[in-house]
Order: C-alpha cells, then structure tokens, then sequence
C-alpha cells in the first residue's frame, strides 16, 4: 500500500500545516519538543481500562445522541459504494468503528491502533466490512493517499506531543479523498465550575500533561488545527457534562475520570501534596473523594468538543 509518509522525514523542527501555514499551539510559539514518543502505554491495558474505555464510549452516545456530526449521512448509506471510513486510535474495545460497521454494511471500516490489533477471542463475530490495523501513528500511516471519505479521532490528548499535531493533521489531510471529512473529539482538561480540591487535582494533571507533551491537543483547540491544517467547512462545537450530580451521565462521568486520576495518582501525588513523600494510596484516595464531593456541592461540569472540516476539492 502506497504513499506511506515516514514521519522521519519530517523536520524535527518543522510545524507546518500542508497549506504553509505555521501551527499556533496555544501562546504564538512553535514546538520543537523532542522527547521519545510513546516509551509507555498511556493507560495500562488492563481490565479496568478496557471498561473505561467501553463506558466512555456509551457515555459519548448518550451525550451527543449520535456516532459523528459530519454530513455524511447520505454517503454511508449508499449501496454498492467504495465509501471507507478510519477511526484514528480506536483504543482497546474498537467500540465506535465496530458500531459504524454494524451500522453501514455497505461501508468498508477500518479501525487503528497504536498498541493492539483484537484477534477472533476479542471480537467472535467481526462483521466482514471491518478491517483492523496496528500501527504507530507517529510514523505515517500505511494507506494510500485519497484512500478515505471520512477520519474519525477521538481522545487522543494524552498521545500527542506539540510537534505532532501539524504531521497528524498534515496526514490525516493525505488520507482523506478530495471532499472528504476529519472529525475531531476531545475534552477540555481543565473542569468548570469546580471546587478547591478538585481544581487542584485538575491543574496537577494539566501540569504533568504539559511537562510531558507542551502543548495539548485537547478541545478547545481542535478548530484552530483543523483551520491551520488548511480544511475547510469547519464546524465546532462542545457540550457539557455534570461530573458526580446529574444523573447518570454524571454517575458515568465520575468513573471515568476516577479511573484516569487513580492512574496517574503515583504521577502526581508529590505535586498535589507539595512533598516528597513516596506515593500514599489511602492518602490520595481520601483526598480524591473529597474532590469528588465538591463537584454535587459545586455543580461540576466537563466540556467535550467536537469538531469536523472538509478536505479541499
């Protein structure tokens, strides 16, 4: 297959859009980040993960009460068609693109992952349009250019340095058949509307994200990088989300974002505690429910964004 492009031949230094247009991240400066990606798994494959990963997926369907914004609709659902569809980092359940399998027969789906590709044991019944591939994303993507009517991404914030999100946008762009669309979703780090502690534990994520990625490919940037990316038709949009009141979309919310901070617990527990003391779990998960208490008494939120654009005819 074709056209791949190595993302060694990128510059290091270079962030640039595919239109010439230099990439902003979030205080005018470019990144020359450099450090060695992906040496971890972002989030441990575990069992936990893997209910995380499914619950958040539904939580997502609930909350937008579809699969994607894109106007699309008519080309999935044609017969006979060589429409094709990529979710870009399906995660460990592949739950959205098996769904949009299900959904659209006559699509031919393809799902990619970073770190697994399901066998039969995973998936008994995998429906024959849905094609599963493994790759690291950071290297250029082993399809031929035009290959695909619509990309899909989602939650891919702690995967992304600075300096990769001009090449990703750069190759989705590359993939993408001419009138085509990207889709873009992905959370706003930092919740609204939140009490002390909960604030706190929040900006000691945001400060071990930044001190590993420097610039964030999170939310309420994705306009800006689908805009310096040189697509075009772009449309944006968020939605809110209670965490722990609400109902249950904030009963799903708080398991979703408990199972993300007990992770990163032993990350960021001296910089929560200004301390040097090893990792105290009984410590942290005292401190944490606190936090999660605040969110009923202050009516918590977290904003999810979307966005999607056009490839250029």
């Amino acid at each position: 297959m074709g056209n791949r492009i190595s993302r060694r031949t990128k510059s290091k230094a270079s962030a640039e859009s595919s239109n010439g247009e230099s990439f902003d991240y979030s205080d005018g400066a470019t990144s020359t980040h450099s450090t060695p990606k992906f040496p971890d798994l972002p989030f441990a494959l575990s069992e936990v993960e893997t209910a995380r990963q499914r619950n958040e997926h539904f939580l997502l369907k609930h909350v937008f009460q579809k699969s994607y914004f894109a106007p699309i609709d008519n080309l999935l659902e044609q017969e006979n068609s060589n429409v094709a569809i990529l979710d870009y980092g399906s995660g460990v359940c592949f739950t959205w693109i098996v769904e949009m399998a299900n959904d659209f027969p006559n699509t031919m789906c393809y799902g990619l992952n970073l770190f697994k590709v399901p066998d039969t044991e995973d998936f008994p019944h995998i429906p024959p349009n849905l094609h599963f591939d493994k790759a690291n994303i950071l290297q250029g993507i082993d399809h031929s250019s035009d290959s695909f009517d619509f990309i899909h991404q989602r939650n891919m914030v702690h995967l992304y340095h600075g300096d990769d999100i001009s090449f990703i946008i750069g190759e989705m762009m590359r993939l993408l058949k001419s009138g085509g669309y990207v889709e873009l979703v992905e959370y706003d780090i930092m919740p609204k509307r939140a009490g002390p502690l909960f604030s706190r534990l929040f900006e000691c994520v945001f400060h071990y994200l930044k001190s590993q990625q420097k610039y964030l490919f999170q939310g309420p940037k994705l306009k800006r990088f689908l805009q310096q990316g040189g697509f075009q038709d772009i449309k944006a949009e968020y939605v809110s989300i209670p965490v722990c009141w609400g109902g249950y979309m904030g009963k799903l919310m708080y398991e979703n974002i408990l199972a993300g901070v007990r992770h990163l617990g032993p990350i960021i527990y001296q910089d929560l505690f200004k301390s040097d003391a090893d990792f105290d779990e009984k410590h942290f998960e005292e401190y944490v429910d606190k936090a999660f208490d605040e969110c009923v008494e202050y009516k918590t939120y977290s904003n999810i964004h979307w966005a999607y654009g056009r490839k250029p005819t």
